[in-house]
């Protein structure tokens, strides 16, 4: 039997799931990020090349296959 609410409970509950695996990522992406940008900038390059190297980073993450596995 099914109970009232249920379909709406679980509607919500996926919807929470997938704005939370959104949030993970971006909170995965965000540190490979600063990670290159504080590599870089260890190698001793200048401010611009790090930040286009976490720009590179940050999208890399966000397509990754296993960052959305995670």
């Amino acid at each position: 039997m099914r109970l009232l609410g249920f379909r709406i409970l679980t509607t919500t509950d996926e919807t929470f799931k997938g704005l939370l695996r959104g949030l993970d990522m971006e909170i995965t992406a965000n540190y490979e990020a600063g990670k290159a940008f504080n590599y870089k900038l260890d190698q001793g390059g200048t401010v611009e090349d790090a930040t286009s190297l976490a720009s590179y980073a940050y999208q890399r993450a966000m397509a990754s296959d296993a960052t959305f596995d995670q």
